[in-house]
């Protein structure tokens, strides 16, 4: 309970931080320095010359999603600029290989992915928005560039030499917001509000029929093992 309350005391200092003196950060909430470090390596900081600091803010939060802190709760401490780190996180949880800003070239032209989620068959392609509000240009827009990417996408899936155990794989794009709300779909690609993004991975077998699926055939394929 002693490291859990040191936890939710140091994040809310990397609310205005990008650093943590380790000392004069436990005389100011007096307690041993001992424990302060062994709180910031037990939950994913990294602490070097004296400072904690968080540089990998997908493993803090898978860390807290894992050790039973709900959305919610993890939201007081991180926000919009993680949005990616977070869907990484339920990504990794829910047994998905992950792929972070993922560029690639085709026929000229230079493309990014935000997050790419990977589990048997199935290539979940996120564009994480960062909206304040959406209005339906917006959405028109994001939706026709995700789709757009997908496509580029399959056109190079099978050079990308990916551990995949299948001949085929199928490439669903989406979206990811920070708005409130239920899961909607716009010419078949889902628009998934962050609260709901664990339970559309929990359901999404139930939601194949619903959703653009580009399919991929596979030539050169890496057959068995585990991606790393």
């Amino acid at each position: 309970m002693l490291l859990e309350s040191i936890l939710r005391l140091l994040l809310r200092e990397f609310i205005a931080e990008k650093r943590v003196a380790l000392k004069a950060f436990a005389r100011k909430i007096d307690v041993n320095p001992k424990s302060v470090l062994e709180t910031a390596k037990l939950y994913g900081f990294n602490v070097k010359n004296g400072y904690i600091i968080m540089e990998d803010r997908e493993k803090i939060i898978f860390n807290l999603l894992k050790l039973g802190f709900d959305l919610e709760d993890i939201l007081r401490y991180f926000d919009w600029r993680d949005l990616e780190s977070i869907c990484g996180a339920f990504l990794t949880i829910s047994g998905f290989y992950t792929i972070r800003n993922f560029r690639f070239k085709t026929c000229g032209k230079r493309y990014e992915i935000d997050v790419i989620g990977i589990k048997n068959e199935k290539v979940l392609l996120i564009d994480c928005k960062k909206w304040r509000k959406m209005s339906g240009s917006m959405l028109k827009t994001a939706v026709e560039k995700q789709l757009e990417r997908a496509l580029a996408l399959s056109k190079i899936f099978d050079t990308l030499k990916l551990r995949i155990d299948s001949d085929r794989v199928v490439l669903i794009p989406a979206i990811v917001t920070m708005l409130p709300g239920s899961i909607f779909f716009h010419n078949s690609v889902p628009v998934i509000p962050i609260s709901k993004f664990n339970s559309f991975l929990s359901n999404i077998e139930n939601m194949l029929d619903n959703l653009t699926l580009i399919e991929v055939k596979l030539g050169g394929l890496f057959r068995g093992g585990h991606q790393s």
